[in-house]
This record gives C-alpha cells, sequence and structure tokens, in this order.
C-alpha cells in the first residue's frame, strides 16, 4: 500500500529540542556507577546557549531492558540533585536531561551498574512496563520508521535521542498506535527511541543505527495485511494434472477475490497510521 504523506497529516518541519544547559555526574570518569549508591548530578547553565533553561530539570534514565525513568534532580541553577542506581550489575544506561520547558541538556551513553562493596541495598527498579514499543524496520532504517505502541493511554509523546550530540526529538500528542516518523538521524549514527503515555508511564527504550541515505537501509516493511491470501487444498490428492490444475485455479480466483477484499478495506484506513515529523504536534 503507497502512503500519500500529504493526505495522512500535513507535514511539519523537523525541530530537535532546543539546547540550554548541560550536566556532569561524579561518575563522569569512569561511567562506572555503583548499585544502590546514591550519586550526584550538577545541572549547569551553558552560557552560549540561546534557551534560557528553566527548573527545575529532570533526568531520563534509558537503562536496557528497564522502562524509561525520568526522575527531578534539581528546582535551582548550579544545584544539584540526589538520585539512587537502582538497577542490577551489568546494567547499561544512557543519561539525558530535560528541563521543565523541555530544553535538552545534551545525552551521554556508556554508564554501567557495577557491584557496591557496602552493606547500601535498595529495591531494584521493575522490568515490567504496560507500554510497549515495536519498531519497523528493527535496524538501519532509511527515510521513514514505523512505531507500533500497545498498552498505555494516548495521547503518547514519542521521544528519540541521540547520544552523539545534543539532538534530542519528540513527536508529541500521538493519538494513533501506528505512527511513521520521518527518520532524524545521519546513517551511521546509533540513537535510542521511547514512547510515553499520558499517565508518565515510559516503554523500554529501543536502540538502533541509522541508515539514512546509505543503499544498504531497509524500508518499513507492510506488516498490517499479513493475511494469508494462499487457497486451502483440502481432500487428499486430486488424480492427474487436471485435477491439480483445477485446485490451483480455484486458489488463484480466491486470493484475487481476498485481495480486492483487502483492497476496499484499506481505501477507509489512512487514519489508522499517522506519518508524523518531529518535533510535531497532532490535535485530531
Amino acid at each position: 500500500m503507497v502512503l500519500d504523506k500529504s493526505v495522512l497529516v500535513q507535514k511539519q518541519s523537523a525541530i530537535k529540542v532546543p539546547y540550554g544547559f548541560w550536566f556532569e555526574t561524579q561518575f563522569n570518569n569512569t561511567k562506572q556507577i555503583p548499585q544502590c549508591a546514591q550519586w550526584w548530578l550538577t545541572t549547569i547553565v551553558d552560557p552560549a546557549a540561546t534557551e534560557v533553561p528553566t527548573p527545575p530539570f529532570y533526568i531520563q534514565v534509558l537503562a536496557e531492558g528497564y522502562p524509561v525513568q525520568a526522575v527531578q534532580t534539581s528546582d535551582k541553577f548550579l544545584a544539584t540533585g540526589l538520585w539512587t542506581a537502582n538497577y542490577p550489575p551489568g546494567t547499561n544506561m544512557t543519561l539525558a536531561m530535560l528541563d521543565s520547558r523541555g530544553s535538552t541538556g545534551g545525552s551521554v551513553e556508556g554508564y554501567s551498574i557495577v557491584p557496591y562493596g557496602g552493606n547500601m541495598s535498595c529495591v531494584t527498579a521493575s522490568a515490567v512496563t504496560n507500554v510497549e514499543l515495536s519498531v519497523n524496520p528493527t535496524e538501519y532504517p532509511c527515510e521513514d520508521i514505523e512505531f507500533d505502541i500497545q498498552g498505555g493511554k494516548a495521547p503518547y509523546n514519542l521521544t528519540i535521542v541521540n547520544p552523539l550530540g545534543v539532538n534530542t526529538l519528540n513527536v508529541t500528542g500521538i493519538k494513533d498506535h501506528r505512527v511513521q516518523v520521518i527518520n532524524p538521524s545521519p546513517v551511521d549514527t546509533s540513537f535510542s527511541v521511547f514512547v510515553t503515555d499520558s499517565t508518565g508511564t515510559s516503554s523500554k527504550a529501543r536502540t538502533m543505527t541509522s541508515g539514512l541515505g546509505n543503499v544498504g537501509c531497509f524500508p518499513v516493511q507492510n506488516l498490517h495485511n499479513s493475511e494469508s491470501h494462499n487457497g486451502a487444498i483440502a481432500g487428499g490428492t486430486v488424480g492427474g494434472v487436471a485435477g491439480l490444475g483445477l485446485l490451483l485455479v480455484a486458489a488463484w480466483l480466491l486470493w484475487r477475490r481476498r485481495r480486492k477484499a483487502n483492497l476496499e478495506a484499506n481505501k477507509h484506513k489512512g487514519d489508522d497510521l499517522a506519518l508524523l515529523c518531529p518535533f510535531s504536534h497532532v490535535d485530531r
């Protein structure tokens, strides 16, 4: 099915989240955080930024295998916020920060949780979430990426984080459970994506490598009309070539009838798939 992007939703310019500050932790040198340790994040305004950040500040913890956590860390400039690393040893993480208006402090990947040598203990974060995100294609996408959202409560917010820079993008106000987003990441760069529902519950982050503009990239696959079009052959062996030919003709006629019905049905499904450009807000 060929999608007419202009009919589904008006295309908008891609605008990245404005950059207004930066952050650091006491584990910046090693990027190894002891399990259950309480660690500090320092938020500092970037004097060269055009955006003035607005406290309070929030850290987004993208831990592999766990729902994304958004933790308020500070309500003042040049202040610190305390957070407990409640993941098991071996967990790899990317950290990103936002202010209360959505300005980004960038993101840093490569953090990991290591065993703690003391007696400190904490309740391990739950790996269970009722919001799930599927990606099509699953790796090396071309110009478009399709996201299937299961569970949670609309409207949704889709966040794309590129740890190689300050490129953080949002697609907000998503009311559909399936959306296509124009790939915002340069070729061969790694990025993470997750979705948050209207109650603040997030999915687990998915990490991908962009194939934008590369001849080996993968386009979005049409996986939603996967109904089998092969006619069922029943009743055992039919004698001779003539009998087999009759079955093949019957199967072809059945396939053509089902295909015509699917095409008619798909004419009325335009609202099931929204094609969005980050950063965009959709009210429908």
